[in-house]
């Protein structure tokens, strides 16, 4: 159960909501907005290529 916790994928995930959030409350609306897309998108790659590796062992 404690491994669940503090794998990768929680970390990444976690972290991209922080940074969303973040990005969200600051700065201009064109720039949240194309801060917000990389974000979610290599956390979203990351994800979804964590999860293959681990559906493979």
């Amino acid at each position: 159960m404690a491994s669940k916790w503090v794998s990768r994928k929680l970390v990444v995930a976690v972290t991209a909501v922080i940074a969303e959030v973040v990005v969200g409350l600051g700065g201009s609306p064109e720039l949240a907005s194309e801060l917000s897309l990389a974000i979610a998108g290599i956390a979203s790659a990351y994800l979804i290529g964590q999860s293959a590796v681990d559906a493979r062992k």
